[in-house]
């Protein structure tokens, strides 16, 4: 048995098919046979002609058999791995084509057996990705390899070859498809103004969010600031969000968002007068509340005190009872009676939070009262209640006061 080499030729060299066993009446057989050379056509067994001769120079000949095989593989050698962007923001595939030589030592190129095949692969696992395949181009001598709509990432190619004597090779090489486009952020937001409510100090807003999208790849984003967020008063802040696809690209959107209006101070009181109604029979008597409510940023950091004012008059009685927790006001409204110390004096009483009671920011305090109608249809009697500027961490004094004023029917 020969091998055929690389080249496609094996030589049988001069007497090779001798072995000793010819024999003869007299010593001295010579075996010869010729030094033959076999190429690709005389894949199989073949006839070699040995000879026998002895001392007398009488010969003798028989058909030796030579099995003569291809056991060489083609030549197949990949391409370089390569890297490939895609041409837009709305591609998600890209194709690759290169031409190759692939030869065998014995089978035509024409007459080789190829083939390619391709996989996505993303981590341990692996997916369909475009078609591939590879011809023979008898213009160029060349195998043309062609791979369309290869998805984002590392496609796996694989070629195969065989000749015709079931020799085969293979040899992989990637085809990467780079996304360098982010994800897509329609609709953002315009800039907001907005005004806010005298004296707040915080608003909350209301946007719709962007719409986002990726024809390519799985996305995620942040947002600095989400709807109905509070954002200060006075000031602008840039909300922006911020999406990433799984190549690592990302996209901006931001905005402005303006609150407007005249926040208050850190600490600022302001009172408010509530009773059911403002008309009276004589002997009728009726609860009324006062609120003092903090609108500023931050609690009270010192007692608060409130003047409640009573006019001198005939037409009413003003009564205040330190334990009251309920005020008979559309239902009855709770009232803090309890966390104030009161000073009572002929028209006024003096109104002081207790050591250790605070206005939350945002909240409030209250007192309840009642008033007794004692004059005759016609009069009238009020009342006034006033934040000592300063006191509890007031500083303005042009909303502190409140009143109402009563008619006898």
């Amino acid at each position: 048995m020969l091998q055929l080499d690389a080249n496609g030729e094996v030589t049988l060299a001069a007497d090779a098919l001798g072995d000793g066993s010819s024999t003869d009446n007299c010593a001295g057989v010579v075996e010869t046979s010729p030094e033959t050379i076999f190429d690709c056509s005389h894949i199989g067994v073949q006839m070699v002609m040995l000879t026998a001769t002895d001392a007398s120079g009488n010969t003798n000949t028989v058909m030796c058999s030579v099995t003569i095989e291809d056991n060489v593989d083609p030549v197949l050698t990949c391409p370089a791995d390569v890297t490939i962007q895609t041409a837009s923001a709305d591609d998600c595939t890209a194709d690759y084509n290169v031409s190759l030589s692939i030869t065998d030592n014995c089978t035509a190129d024409a007459d080789l057996t190829v083939s390619a095949s391709a996989v996505l692969v993303t981590g341990s696992t692996s997916s369909n990705t475009g078609p591939v395949s590879i011809v023979y181009n008898p213009s160029t001598l060349m195998f043309d390899f062609s791979g369309t709509d290869l998805r984002v990432g590392d496609n796996l190619i694989t070629l195969t070859v065989e000749d015709e004597n079931g020799n085969i090779n293979t040899c992989d090489f990637t085809v990467s498809i780079e996304d360098t486009y982010g994800p897509v952020i329609n609709s953002c937001p315009s800039d907001i103004t907005i005004a806010a409510p005298a004296g707040d100090c915080v608003l909350a807003v209301n946007w719709t969010p962007p719409a986002i999208s990726d024809p390519c790849d799985q996305f995620t984003f942040t947002a600095s600031h989400n709807p109905l967020d509070e954002f200060p008063v006075g000031e602008t802040t840039t909300v922006t969000y911020i999406a990433t696809d799984a190549s690592g690209n990302s996209t901006e959107c931001s905005f402005d968002i303006t609150v407007t209006g005249d926040c208050a101070a850190d600490i600022e009181l302001t009172p408010t007068f509530l009773i059911d109604a403002f008309a009276f029979v004589p002997g009728l008597d009726r609860d009324a509340v006062f609120f003092i409510q903090n609108i500023g940023s931050e609690a009270t950091d010192s007692p608060v005190t409130f003047s409640i004012s009573i006019p001198g008059n005939t037409a009413a009685i003003t009564t205040l009872d330190p334990n009251m927790t309920t005020a008979n006001v559309f239902g009855g409204i709770a009232v803090d009676n309890p966390d104030w110390d009161f000073l009572f004096f002929a028209n006024t009483i003096v109104c002081t939070t207790k050591a250790g009671v605070s206005i939350p920011a945002g909240g409030l305090s209250s007192i309840g009262l009642n008033f007794e109608a004692t004059g005759v249809p016609g009069s009238t009697f009020g009342t006034t209640g006033q934040i000592i500027t300063g006191t509890g961490g007031d500083v303005q004094d042009d909303n502190n006061v409140s009143q109402g004023t009563f008619f006898i029917n």
